[in-house]
Parts: structure tokens; sequence; C-alpha cells
């Protein structure tokens, strides 16, 4: 189950790189956006979606980890076909209603470089014009999320190193596979 999780990771990925990246090899080049403001508005939006998304699927690889080491019979719940394909759907949901629709007044209306998006040059990437600028709440905010997102990671991968640390110690301890734990 947990290969579902990796193999969607690495379809997000190679979507990203297939679809965003090659503007960006070309602005590096070219120093400058010469795409429009539409394919910069949507080379904001891929980015920051697979962004998020990578981090869900790293995050729902590690839940699902720590789930089948640390709590090994409400893994059941978590192996059949019907709760993968909502953590997928959740892994893929989420990130568009955070990055979409707050912004559906810019989508919908027309878009003009310079007014509702940027290619700030110091960064080499697109921005809204709100954003092109250095501002501590925007940080603070990417931040805030990078940090739940790490310390979540961290308490999964944590309880499982104890919890297979114990269950080598035991082993050890009784005789059984004498030397395949150290």
């Amino acid at each position: 189950v947990s290969n579902v999780f990796v193999v969607s990771l690495a379809i997000c990925d190679l979507c990203q790189n297939i679809i965003v990246k090659p503007l960006y090899v070309h602005t590096y080049v070219a120093r400058e956006w010469v795409f429009g403001p539409h394919v910069c508005l949507y080379a904001l939006f891929a980015s920051n979606l697979a962004i998020l998304e990578s981090i869900l699927h790293v995050s729902a690889i590690a839940f699902h980890r720590y789930i089948m080491l640390v709590h090994p019979k409400a893994a059941r719940k978590f192996q059949s076909c019907r709760a993968i394909v909502i953590i997928l759907v959740i892994i893929y949901a989420f990130p568009l209603m955070i990055v979409i629709l707050p912004s559906i007044r810019r989508l919908l209306g027309p878009i003009h470089m310079g007014e509702e998006v940027v290619f700030n040059t110091r960064i080499m990437f697109c921005s809204f014009i709100k954003h092109s600028e250095f501002k501590i709440g925007a940080v603070l905010k990417k931040v805030l999320f990078l940090s739940v997102a790490a310390i979540f990671l961290l308490y999964c991968y944590v309880r499982i190193y104890i919890v297979v640390r114990k269950s080598g110690q035991s082993v050890h301890n009784t005789g059984a596979h004498e030397g395949t734990f150290s």
C-alpha cells in the first residue's frame, strides 16, 4: 500500500518537472519572463500545488508506516483500496482548496502582468504582486506549515524507531535470531 503513495508522489513530481520546470529553465537562460501573465499565473499555481502535494505525500507515507508498525491492529483500516483512494483524494484536493479557492477572483478576471502577477527577478519565480516584496506574514505562514509538517514527520519516525528498537531488543533478549540485531 505504501508503494501506491510512492508511485503517486513520483507521478506528482514528474508532472511538475514536465509541465512547469521547462518554463523556468528558459527563464533562467533568458533572465526574463516571456510567456505572459496567464502562463505566469499557471506556473505559480502549479508550483505551489506540487509543493503542497509533495509534502502531503511524504506525510502520508510516514503516517502509513507509523500505523503499520506502531498500531498494527488499526493498520487493516488503512490497507483497503477505499481508504487509499480517500487519502489520495485528500492529498490532491486539499492543496487545490488552499491554492485555488483564495484566488478564484484572480482566475475569473483579466490578468495583467505587473498588476496581479509579476516575475520576481530576485527569486526568478512568478509571484502575486502583493507577495513580490518580502512580507513577514507570508514567510511566517510558510514556516508554520513546514514546521507542522516537519514535526509530524519527526513524530512518526521517532515512534517507528522506538517500536523497531524495542522489537529488536526483545528478539535479542529472547535469543531468537541472535546476531541479527545489534
